[in-house]
């Protein structure tokens, strides 16, 4: 907890100063630095996450988190019909991420109470997780610039009515991504279970690896299917106003994208079990570098298409990646 409190406040301090620095006007400052305060709490939450996930609670993580969207998808619709706009999403945000905290901190506290925290031994110090955790977290954070950086590029190029029709487009699949998510986060540890019990064995996770991906794909595919074919009513109903109509297109490229998304969650465990963690830093840039470029690209023609055209390619080359790394480790 304390290492993502210092890290989300270190960020949120550099935003502050960036969005100072860079001009921004008055409205979009305060739509940026609200959004970074839900992000802030999110951070805070996902210590509670951990904790979930070390005991096999992630039902815990994963009804919060639901939750959550549900009040998302609420306040939003509400503050939209209200005339809000834009900042009725912003806020809807903030206040589903402040949400979202509180719930996971009823929960965390019986097993925090079952079994209390005790003094950090020498071999867990502050200073041994943080040299443990460094290629995870620059990975995490060069991945987290990868999936976002187009919504940047967007407003650096078109501006904020482009931004909103792009974002709005966008949304379902940040909320549908959960469900993979939480998959990958199920299965983990039976996947490090079956590595140890093998005697560190790689091949052994074909099987186990194989129905992972399956399963995961069983579910995805056909919720990016039926959120293509069902792009405009969604649009329609969570946003009403003509100006988004370019919205639904922007639905229809970004989730297929879900199916990729997925795979790449199952192929980030499979990495993190095998102990390689320091390549998951090489697929995060391979993903960062090709959206940047191919925006670069698209945005001046196609706009908030391409932007979306550019997201689904950047997760298919981290596929790629994924898929050549674990080859190479002995799993097909």
């Amino acid at each position: 907890l304390r290492l993502r409190f210092f890290t989300g406040s270190l960020g949120y301090l550099l935003l502050l100063i960036f969005v100072y620095l860079a001009g921004y006007d008055q409205l979009t400052r305060q739509a940026v630095l609200i959004m970074a305060l839900g992000v802030f709490l999110e951070i805070c939450a996902m210590a509670s996450d951990s904790v979930f996930q070390a005991r096999e609670k992630v039902i815990y993580q994963t009804t919060s988190q639901i939750f959550a969207a549900f009040m998302y998808f609420g306040l939003a619709w509400f503050w939209l019909s209200q005339g809000w706009g834009l900042m009725g999403i912003v806020w809807a945000n903030l206040a589903s991420r402040g949400f979202r905290l509180v719930i996971v901190t009823a929960l965390v506290a019986p097993l925090l109470r079952a079994e209390p925290l005790t003094k950090t031994p020498p071999s867990t110090s502050l200073r041994w997780l943080t040299r443990m955790a460094l290629p995870v977290f620059i990975a995490s954070t060069i991945g987290i610039l990868a999936f976002k950086i187009d919504t940047i590029m967007v407003m650096a190029f078109w501006g904020k009515t482009e931004t909103g029709i792009y974002t709005a487009g966008r949304r379902l699949l940040d909320l549908m991504i959960l469900v993979p998510h939480m998959f990958a986060l199920a299965v983990f540890p039976s996947l490090q279970r079956q590595h140890l019990k093998s005697g560190l064995n790689r091949e052994s996770l074909n099987p186990m690896a194989f129905k992972a991906m399956k399963w995961i794909l069983l579910t995805t595919v056909p919720l990016a299917m039926g959120a293509i074919l069902a792009a405009e009513p969604m649009i329609h109903l969570l946003i009403n106003g003509k100006d988004f109509h370019e919205s639904i297109t922007v639905l229809r490229i970004v989730m297929l994208g879900l199916p990729l998304i997925s795979a790449c969650f199952v192929g980030n465990r499979l990495i993190l079990t095998l102990g390689l963690e320091s390549r998951l830093i090489w697929i995060s840039l391979t993903s960062l570098l090709v959206n940047v470029c191919l925006n670069i690209i698209l945005l001046p023609i196609l706009g908030a298409r391409g932007a979306a055209i550019s997201s689904v390619l950047s997760l298919l080359a981290a596929w790629v990646v994924y898929w050549r790394i674990l080859n190479l480790a002995g799993l097909n």
